[in-house]
């Protein structure tokens, strides 16, 4: 017994020590992994970053730090709903015999003190702005840092954007839409830069799967890219040459000037300490070829500190005021807009900060100027915002002082960051920056920044595309819609075509003009509508949804062997045939389509207004047929699948015919059978190389003999029967087995009568004894 007791003993110590090493391990790894999670934070790759805080979490439900973290990590990749749900985590945290409450309030003051401040900031990012206002108010009332005076000011410019965003509504004089996946990719596209009307230069990672970094050389960079509009549809963008690429640097931000002649944009890479530095670059256009660029002077350029974000204010003398943005000692805040002078003779002057109440303490960023309107647009976080960064707009008076910035308003700015406003050339359209909603995703999940498209206007039409059902109008994608205008010769004009329209579609509309818009899809009826500006005073968005109603669809379909239950092999080298079924029972052939070997589908286009069966024919299978009626299919099917299996004729193989029923001892036919029959006649017709016995069997009810002539004379009449409609005497052979080839016993165990087995031995059977 003490060596059992032994035994056990040691057994729970060996146990306990394996699951210390276990946990040991744990920790290590766990410990390692935030390391890792908070490097990739500071190197500000959040998605990677995210990913590890989630590991440590998983190992170590309780750590505080990770939860915390992953949360601000979140916030940053721009995920708020999930930001929201990962600081209510952290606030839920549990409170345990084994939790310290003195050390966790001691936390909360200290490394946890602006939770409240980036929850409430994460909440008003969704449009929760009354609840943001209570987290933030909560985090003046408990504010006690050093620096307490500056954090109150952030605070209250926060609220002010709460307060202004709930006391705004949207205009509806601008549309936004994302400029779409062509250009758009899961990482952030940015800095767009018009160059003519159907021309742009952006700056973009063009990776639509996450990234994972571990160190330095796994960074990926971001470079310059070209997109084209064609047909109304921008194209995937194509790098820019390599004289503005580095594949030790990331490059972007371009910035073109008027004459379009010289091109300015940033190179970045990682400093000693892992902080993000660029530098200006500018390239000069001689004999329409862009040179060499040359790195700008070391006043502008430096590696403590990043100078990006170039915008060209155009002066009449032929010099140039460059604005851009930059974190240099001088500043209000972080990043601040500043500006040099390029001389018309090429030199450069400054660089200085941007006096005025443009910058705060805050960060200012991608400013723009307008050289047209002669304003100054840039985005900010520290003037009142509805959520994160929005576009402010500014202009310069004739004391050469700036106005006070104000918000451009809804659409242009939402509850997400907004950045790179910039106008088409001499136009009031232009494109932005922004992870708003219908940013493109990484895993459904991480919202980069996406280039989007805005378009002011005085008149507008929207709408959607729809057909008509039994519930209620279903919304159509992928339609074409024209907008045609009427000329003062009274033609009609297009003006306008929006290609495979996946939702609401909208036109800019002209005062006192006619016109007509037409949707047209692939199997749908086409339709349109009149709509008119004329005599409308006031701006206005006119609504037209457009009916269209399907009138054909396509037919695809394969064939298989009935045996390949999973369908994971096509047969081919076979004879498709479409026929049309006509009022009167009749069947009309429209198409005959032979698949040679290697091809295994085939396809129909049909009208919904009628109905069809499909024949297939293939040598060494019984023929098969598929029905096609259209009355049954849902109208919002866009492809009808019409395949088919098919079942080997096997010599010597018995198929039963159920249902062929005789009156008791007769051999007579009841008009249930010969309908049984009728079918195999047909079998019959349409395989005519086949050549089949009916095989007829009886229980043991009387003698052997009897039961032998009597299923023989059953068999003959099934012949008969089916020689009188037509059928070859030479390919019916009739068979009698009377009661030897049971399948299923005549009698019970017991010696009693087994009626179910008797009547499952009363049967009649074909069988294919010759195909040629």
């Amino acid at each position: 017994m003490k060596k059992l007791i032994g035994i056990i003993c040691s057994i729970v110590l060996i146990t306990t020590s394996i699951y210390a090493q276990i946990d040991k391990e744990k920790a290590i790894k766990s410990r390692h992994e935030l390391k890792v999670a908070d490097l990739l934070y500071a190197q500000s790759h959040y998605y990677s970053a995210i990913e590890y805080y989630k590991e440590v979490i998983r190992v170590k439900p309780e750590n505080r730090y990770a939860k915390f973290w992953l949360a601000m990590a979140t916030l940053k990749a721009n995920d708020y709903k999930n930001a929201v749900k990962y600081f209510a985590s952290f606030e839920e945290h549990p409170v345990d015999a084994k939790t310290n409450s003195k050390r966790i309030e001691k936390e909360n003051r200290g490394m946890y003190a602006l939770f409240d401040f980036y929850y409430g900031v994460s909440l008003k990012q969704i449009g929760e702005f009354e609840e943001a206002k209570k987290r933030l108010n909560a985090f003046k009332g408990e504010l006690s840092m050093p620096d307490k005076a500056m954090w109150m000011e952030i605070v209250d410019n926060e609220i002010a954007g709460a307060d202004w965003a709930i006391s705004h509504t949207e205009s509806k004089k601008v549309k936004v839409k994302s400029l779409g996946d062509g250009v758009n990719s899961g990482y952030e596209d940015a800095a767009p830069m018009p160059i003519n009307d159907s021309t742009i230069y952006y700056t973009s990672l063009q990776e639509d799967d996450l990234v994972f970094v571990k160190n330095r050389k796994d960074i990926p960079h971001y470079k310059l890219y070209q997109s084209n509009k064609v047909d109304g549809i921008w194209e995937s963008g194509k790098r820019l040459p390599e004289m503005f690429q580095d594949e030790k640097f990331g490059t972007g931000n371009s910035a073109i000037s008027e004459d379009g002649n010289r091109i300015y944009f940033c190179k970045c890479f990682n400093n000693e300490i892992d902080e993000i530095i660029c530098n200006l670059y500018l390239s000069e256009r001689n004999n329409e070829k862009w040179q060499e660029p040359a790195a700008l002077n070391k006043s502008i350029n430096s590696t403590k500190y990043t100078s990006t974000q170039p915008t060209v204010r155009t002066s009449g003398d032929g010099m140039e005021i460059v604005y851009f943005v930059s974190d240099r000692e001088g500043g209000i805040g972080g990043m601040d807009i500043w500006y040099f002078i390029r001389t018309a003779s090429g030199d450069f002057k400054g660089p200085r900060l941007l006096a005025g109440s443009i910058n705060t303490k805050q960060d200012e960023m991608t400013p723009y100027y307008d050289n047209k309107e002669n304003l100054f647009y840039f985005s900010s976080n520290g003037h009142p915002s509805i959520g994160g960064f929005d576009v402010f707009v500014s202009y310069e008076k004739d004391d050469l002082s700036w106005t006070k910035p104000e918000n451009a308003g809804l659409p242009i700015n939402s509850t997400a960051d907004d950045l790179y406003y910039v106008k088409e050339l001499g136009k009031t359209s232009g494109f932005l920056v922004s992870n708003r909603e219908g940013t493109s995703k990484i895993k459904k999940r991480y919202t980069g920044d996406d280039i989007f498209y805005f378009e002011d206007f005085k008149f507008g039409l929207e709408g959607f595309v729809f057909k008509e059902e039994e519930d209620g109008d279903v919304p159509i994608q992928g339609a074409n819609i024209r907008l045609y205008m009427t000329n003062q010769a009274g033609n009609e004009v297009m003006v306008e075509e929006l290609l495979d329209v996946k939702e609401d579609y909208f036109f800019n509309l002209k005062p006192d003009k006619e016109y007509k818009v037409e949707v047209s899809k692939p199997g749908f009826t086409s339709s349109f509508e009149y709509v008119s500006t004329l005599d409308i005073p006031d701006e206005d968005t006119l609504n037209q949804n457009l009916n269209i109603n399907r009138y054909i669809i396509e037919a695809k379909g394969s064939i298989y062997d009935d045996k390949d239950s999973l369908r994971t092999e096509k047969l081919d080298d076979a004879v498709i045939i479409l026929k049309l079924l006509l009022a009167d029972g009749e069947k009309q052939t429209l198409s005959t389509k032979r698949m040679p070997l290697g091809r295994t589908d085939y396809s129909f286009t049909l009208d919904l207004d009628k109905d069809y069966v499909i024949e297939i024919v293939k040598e060494g299978y019984f023929k098969n047929k598929v029905m096609v009626l259209t009355s049954d299919i849902p109208m919002d099917l866009e492809l009808l699948d019409v395949s088919a299996a098919l079942t080997a004729i096997e010599v010597g193989k018995t198929y039963e015919l159920d249902n062929v029923f005789y009156d008791f001892g007769k051999s007579s036919l009841s008009n249930g059978s010969k309908k049984i029959l009728d079918a195999l006649i047909i079998i019959l017709q349409e395989n005519p190389e086949i050549v089949i016995e009916l095989g007829a069997h009886t229980d043991a009810i009387g003698s052997s003999d009897t039961n032998y002539k009597l299923s023989q004379a059953r068999a003959q009449s099934c012949v008969d029967y089916m020689i009188s409609k037509g059928v070859s005497k030479d390919r019916l052979y009739a068979k009698g087995y009377g009661e030897n080839s049971p399948i299923a016993p005549n009698e019970n165990e017991d010696g009693s009568d087994n009626e179910a087995g008797r009547q499952k031995n009363r049967r009649t059977e074909f069988k294919v004894i010759e195909s040629f």
